[in-house]
């Protein structure tokens, strides 16, 4: 039952070195530093991102008005800490949009890599991604929401724009 104490170990995880570490499944930071210390459950997984600098945020930059049929053009920029280790590790980030009634739209989700070799996704600078989203052509009218999220540090930028 529910009721069973699961097993739970102390670890320690010496990183070699000091790092910015966020917990990816919490979406947590968890600080600079050399040494993780956590606790496991019997059969439980944990993720950790380990990068030389810090994101302090998730820019989205996007299209104030859209007609339905038209493409909405969104921008992200990562904004990162201090790094002079050269070219910048590529990220991956999750859209999410959501309609008028704060309905999420599904068929909108994507994933894609800062660095992404796709011709519709052009690189402005090292650390943003320009992308368009097909609005549909029977895409509800009023104030819609996107959600962008690098998946690594779940450190996120959100954007309305308006279907005119």
């Amino acid at each position: 039952g529910d009721d069973v104490q699961k097993p739970v170990d102390d670890i320690s995880i010496d990183l070699k070195g000091a790092y910015h570490v966020y917990d990816v499944r919490k979406r947590k930071y968890l600080g600079r530093t050399d040494v993780i210390d956590t606790s496991l459950e019997s059969a439980e997984a944990k993720i950790f991102t380990m990068l030389p600098y810090k994101v302090n945020a998730v820019k989205l930059q996007i299209a104030d008005t859209v007609k339905p049929g038209e493409a909405l053009r969104c921008l992200v920029e990562l904004d990162i800490g201090p790094y002079s280790g050269g070219k910048i590790p590529s990220h991956v980030f999750n859209l999410k949009i959501f309609d008028p009634d704060g309905e999420r739209m599904y068929y909108y989700d994507r994933n894609f890599q800062k660095e992404i070799e796709n011709a519709a996704v052009g690189i402005t600078n090292p650390q943003s991604v320009e992308f368009m989203i097909p609005v549909a052509l029977n895409a509800a009218k009023g104030e819609w929401k996107a959600v962008v999220r690098d998946v690594a540090t779940g450190v996120e930028g959100t954007g309305t724009f308006t279907v005119r």
